[in-house]
């Protein structure tokens, strides 16, 4: 059972447009699809899809704001996990011809 939550954790980050726009939500705090699908240049419906990914997980939450469901980062959880991730790669992954860097 434990294996597969893992599995199904580490399958949410295996997207590079789901780290995307957990970084854009870490750095620049809650967005709505639109505005998350404007400042990435990806379709809506690729969006909703990474969001009910994230959303499964709690890598995000949901609220309501009128017509709108604006998105953000598990700050309990994800937020520090996610900047300790970025520590550890900043301090260990970065390779000098820049490739693991896109």
């Amino acid at each position: 059972m434990i294996y597969t939550s893992f599995n199904d954790f580490f399958a949410v980050l295996s997207s590079k447009q789901r780290v995307k726009i957990l970084q854009l939500l870490n750095r620049e705090g809650p967005h709505c699809v639109n505005q998350i699908k404007n400042k990435l240049k990806v379709e809506q419906s690729a969006i909703s899809h990474d969001m009910k990914r994230l959303l499964g997980c709690r890598f995000v939450f949901v609220e309501r704001k009128g017509k709108e469901r604006v998105y953000s980062i598990n700050k309990t959880t994800i937020q520090p996990l996610f900047n300790l991730i970025r520590e550890h790669v900043e301090a260990h992954c970065v390779r000098k011809d820049n490739k693991w860097n896109d």
